[in-house]
C-alpha cells in the first residue's frame, strides 16, 4: 500500500515539474477522443439520413444486382470450359443483408441462369 502511495506522490510531482508537458498530452488526448467520437456520430447520422431518404421514396422493394467483371482472353477461354460463372453475390451477402436490414418483410435471394430453350424450329431465351 505504501508503494502505491509513494508511486502516486511521483507521478503528480513529476506532471507538476513537467506542466507544459502534460498539458499538451492531456489536450493531445482530448482532441484524439473528441475527433473519434465526431467521426462516429457523423457515419452514424449520414446512415441514418440515408435510411430516411430512401423511406420517404416509398421504396417497398429493393433489388441488389451484381455485375459480371470484364474478362480477359485467358478468363473467357476458362470460362467457355465452365458451365457456372464464379461471381455475384454469395450466401453470406444475403446474412450481411438480413443483419442490416432487420425491419425487411422478406429477403429473397435469387440466381438468374442465362439460357436458350430449343424445340423444333422455336428458340426462347
Amino acid at each position: 500500500m505504501t508503494f502505491l502511495l509513494e508511486t502516486i506522490k511521483l507521478g503528480l510531482a513529476n506532471l507538476r515539474l513537467q506542466m507544459l508537458r502534460s498539458i499538451l498530452t492531456a489536450l493531445g488526448i482530448i482532441f484524439g477522443v473528441a475527433a473519434v467520437i465526431t467521426m462516429v456520430s457523423i457515419g452514424e447520422g449520414s446512415t441514418a439520413e440515408a435510411l430516411a431518404q430512401i423511406e420517404r421514396l416509398g421504396a417497398k422493394n429493393i433489388i441488389i444486382r451484381s455485375q459480371k467483371p470484364p474478362e480477359n482472353q485467358s478468363q473467357q477461354n476458362a470460362q467457355r470450359r465452365s458451365f457456372v460463372s464464379k461471381f455475384g453475390l454469395t450466401r453470406e451477402d444475403v446474412r450481411s443483408i438480413e443483419h442490416t436490414f432487420p425491419d425487411a418483410e422478406a429477403i429473397v435471394p435469387l440466381k438468374e441462369v442465362g439460357a436458350q430453350v430449343l424445340r423444333g424450329e422455336k428458340r426462347q431465351t
